[in-house]
């Protein structure tokens, strides 16, 4: 890959890290609401970079998102009903609720991603194709202004609607500011390094955010403002960090294993580290590092497994084919 591809795969591998981080166990402090300003907009804003609607296929959209978000929960439910057997020597099958999914109670709660991810490029393929960039800007709009009048009805938790509306946004503005994003991110230096991390700091006073729980904080403008140059700022990060390139695209290839499945495995980690070590509960910075780190060890081997023997999985039709 190149040099401009390389460091925007490397955004995303910090990204994957921050997400595991900030789910260790629960996200509180200054900290956390720093880097939920713009961990998920950076997902959002990066994908949005490659809209191409010219391109656009409901087959394979379909195949690289919703197939995954289906499976993984699926699978979620298996393993929880095998590792229950082991470690309880309990046999219980977990009922399933219609209702609960269609509300956006899943399984896995960070694949709540794959499912708005796959709305937005229908969304914004449909609309591009048949109203332009105009009618497309139109449309996110209303659907913001409807969203912040009645945000407290449940309507927006069906099939995540309203996690869908406030990532929309941010997936524009990545198609608009690509050019930024690709060809001009390298221009400058310490100082726009200095600048923005500075500017994102200030997120901070607009509270704690999160677009999986329809969260902007005070100001829904700042929200977006922070999350865009959060994500500028990771970026820039991340041409000054050197992490192996092979590292680097097994997790690029296999990044929606790691979205759906960080949180079912440091559960299960802490939990066989407490029975066999004690007590280990993940609050401290300390813990919350070597889960992060311990995650992305374990799931190294998993990934390469799964490129080589399921990559439906990982919504591929061919091998090594990049999806995120």
């Amino acid at each position: 890959m190149s040099q401009r591809i390389g460091y925007l795969d490397v955004a995303k591998f910090i990204g994957l890290a921050l997400v595991c981080f900030c789910h260790i166990p629960m996200p509180t402090g200054n900290f956390h609401a720093w880097i939920y300003s713009f961990h998920m907009p950076l997902f959002f804003l990066l994908s949005g970079i490659f809209f191409n609607p010219d391109k656009f296929s409901l087959k394979k959209v379909s195949i690289q998102l919703l197939l995954p978000f289906v499976l993984f929960n699926f699978l979620a439910i298996v393993i929880n009903i095998c590792l229950n057997f082991i470690i309880d020597r309990t046999l219980e099958f977990p009922r399933f609720n219609l209702m609960n999914g269609l509300m956006g109670e899943y399984v896995i709660g960070p694949s709540w991603f794959l499912l708005s991810l796959f709305t937005i490029r229908i969304f914004c393929s449909y609309m591009y194709k048949y109203a332009k960039m105009f009618g497309l800007l139109i449309g996110i709009i209303l659907l913001l202004l409807v969203f912040l009048y009645t945000r407290e009805t449940n309507i927006w938790n069906v099939l995540n609607i309203g996690s869908t509306v406030l990532g929309l946004p941010f997936y524009l503005m990545g198609f608009i500011s690509k050019d930024i994003m690709i060809g001009n991110i390298n221009c400058g230096g310490w100082i726009v390094t200095i600048l923005l991390t500075l500017i994102s700091c200030l997120a901070m006073c607009n509270g704690l955010v999160g677009i999986h729980a329809h969260l902007y904080g005070d100001n829904l403008f700042a929200f977006f403002f922070f999350g865009w140059v959060g994500t500028i700022m990771l970026v820039r990060w991340s041409l000054y960090i050197p992490i192996p390139r092979r590292i680097v695209n097994v997790f690029m290839q296999g990044a929606m294993f790691y979205i759906c499945m960080h949180t079912l495995m440091f559960e299960y980690m802490l939990l066989v580290w407490n029975k066999l070590t004690g007590d280990f509960s993940g609050n401290t910075l300390t813990e919350k590092i070597v889960v992060t780190l311990l995650t992305l060890v374990i799931s190294y081997p998993i990934i390469r497994f799964m490129l080589r023997y399921t990559p439906i999985l990982l919504g591929k039709q061919v091998k090594n084919e990049c999806t995120i």
